[in-house]
């Protein structure tokens, strides 16, 4: 990459693919992030296997919210390692088999032995997405890891975004930054999502981290969150 003269940015600064209309385009990642851009490009570059699982769940929003929330986090990745993940990557079986045809690599573990605990695993750190039906179609494309970039331009870099303590220390500075939990995001010791809508150590600071089935239901806890800043609660 060092030698290599065309336009190289991440994916956080990509805002529109019609100025690359005509071009040879070459997206590194094979993530969510990747999927949010790669639809309008036709190559990727995989550094390493990804999890796939559609959202075709017919049932209303609201059953679905109340029957993965409030059981702690933890206690749902269990389920899915003891039978849940491969029920589901079993009924999704041709979808599975075209996307491993059209070359991408798949995989339900985070890290090698760590156990199939599919998407709710993956939320934590990496997850793929909508994209995976033009895979499968033949419109976007896999490239080997060593492809060689010759006659392509631009290169997105879709891989991944700072941890957000450090994008909070950036923002803030040392001086609040200090005065927080270590990590925001992920699972913590009682199997819940850490530092999300709760106190964060400094006065009028929350985090509000996560998916959209996060999102809607800790935002249940936002009048909590208004009267607690207002002195009420």
């Amino acid at each position: 990459m060092y030698d290599f003269r065309g336009a190289l940015y991440h994916s956080d600064f990509h805002a529109d693919a019609e100025q690359f209309r005509g071009k040879r385009v070459v997206i590194v990642g094979a993530g969510s992030a990747s999927g949010d851009i790669r639809q309008y490009f036709v190559t990727i570059v995989q550094r390493s296997a990804t999890c796939v699982l559609p959202f075709s769940n017919k049932n209303p929003i609201e059953e679905l919210d109340f029957r993965t929330n409030p059981p702690p986090l933890a206690f749902l990745l269990r389920l899915a390692k003891s039978g849940g993940t491969p029920r589901m990557t079993m009924l999704d079986k041709e979808l599975h088999e075209g996307l491993r045809k059209a070359g991408l690599n798949l995989t339900w573990e985070p890290s090698p032995g760590s156990g199939e605990v599919g998407f709710a695993g993956f939320l934590f750190s990496r997850s793929a997405s909508g994209t995976r039906f033009l895979i499968v179609k033949g419109k976007v494309k896999r490239m080997a890891d060593s492809c060689f970039l010759v006659y392509i331009s631009p290169v997105l870099c879709s891989t991944g975004n700072e941890p957000v303590m450090k994008a909070t220390r950036a923002l803030l500075g040392d001086k609040i930054t200090d005065q927080l939990p270590p990590d925001a995001w992920g699972l913590d010791s009682k199997g819940e999502v850490n530092q999300m809508y709760r106190p964060s150590g400094h006065p009028g600071l929350w985090f509000a981290i996560g998916s959209f089935g996060i999102s809607r239901f800790f935002n249940k806890h936002a009048l909590q969150i208004l009267a607690r800043e207002l002195g009420i609660a």
